[in-house]
């Protein structure tokens, strides 16, 4: 015949307690569906009723021996949470009595056998009435575990990041895959050759080498544009060296400007020097041609004798 329930001892209390918060650092995510599954058998009004004891003192306490083999026989338990364990499990054999639960076995089987709840799901709520009919300390305490087990899941389901992010969404969806762009950002040459070759000419080289062998100066034209244009089309060829651009420059270049650098007293050794002299004897010239042209507009028109006729008489 059932009997009223009578708490456990204030120490077993306390080192219950103690155990599970220590569990708080070390316990993995694995032991939150033993929770969540103890909640639902809660729930569903499995038996907590006990039987009256047999005898007093010298029997260690069921509830005692039923959180150990919940607790310390989970691998994430830590060695000084499992010795508490023990020691209040044999204080409680010297000054307490035996307690025994209809539904232990019942309640283990449901633990062993629990399906894995998935990472993101909540833990179902307990059903406060139902339990605090048959035991108010086992409430608190599933109430405990469930709480610190809730914010062991928060606290740890950020951390692994090679399964999932750390944030979700219902209509999250997983990111396309693209080309990678690093030569965009982290190297010039790969990124001008990368454009080139999706928008250049594939026959830019030799169409620029074509364009500077028949490359000429014009008779009237001025140094400056000659300069200029060949300047544009020996930067898409790359390097000939000093002595091929000397040639194909004086090669292109027209009588007059030829017949100047001939008189000039000095060679040159780079192109540099070259266009610098050669632009130099150009503005001379066209300086010289402004300021005749100037002189012969200032001079008066020639007229022509006036014929006088002699006097009639």
């Amino acid at each position: 015949m059932p009997v009223q329930n009578s708490p456990p001892s204030k120490n077993t209390r306390s080192q219950i307690n103690a155990a599970v918060l220590t569990t708080k650092a070390r316990a993995p995510l694995d032991f939150i569906p033993s929770v969540h599954q103890l909640s639902e058998n809660l729930d569903r009004g499995l038996p907590m009723e006990r039987e009256a004891p047999s005898r007093r003192g010298g029997i260690k306490s069921r509830r005692s021996s039923y959180f150990s083999g919940l607790l310390g026989g989970y691998p994430g338990m830590s060695e000084g949470a499992r010795a508490r364990l023990g020691e209040a499990e044999e204080e409680e054999g010297e000054d307490s009595v035996e307690e025994e639960y209809s539904g232990e076995a019942e309640v283990a089987d449901a633990l062993a056998h629990a399906p894995e709840v998935p990472q993101g799901s909540n833990l179902a709520p307990t059903n406060q009435a139902l339990v605090s009919q048959s035991d108010p300390i086992l409430l608190k305490i599933v109430e405990q575990m469930t709480t610190i087990m809730g914010h062991l899941y928060q606290a740890e389901a950020p951390r692994d990041n090679s399964k999932a992010p750390a944030f979700k969404t219902p209509s999250m969806k997983a990111p396309e895959a693209f080309d990678d762009p690093s030569y965009l950002l982290n190297d010039w040459q790969l990124f001008k050759t990368q454009l080139l070759t999706l928008f250049g000419d594939p026959n830019e080289v030799r169409k620029a080498e074509q364009e500077l062998d028949n490359l000429r100066m014009k008779e009237s034209g001025h140094v400056s544009l000659y300069i200029a244009y060949f300047r544009s089309l020996i930067s898409r060829i790359g390097d000939w060296g000093e002595r091929a651009y000397i040639n194909v420059y004086r090669r292109g270049l027209a009588s007059r400007p030829l017949d100047q650098l001939a008189s000039y007293p000095c060679n040159f050794d780079t192109l540099q020097e070259l266009t610098d002299i050669t632009l130099e004897l150009d503005i001379i010239y066209h300086e010289t041609q402004k300021g005749k042209c100037s002189n012969q507009e200032k001079k008066p028109a020639v007229t022509g004798s006036k014929s006088s006729s002699p006097p009639q008489d």
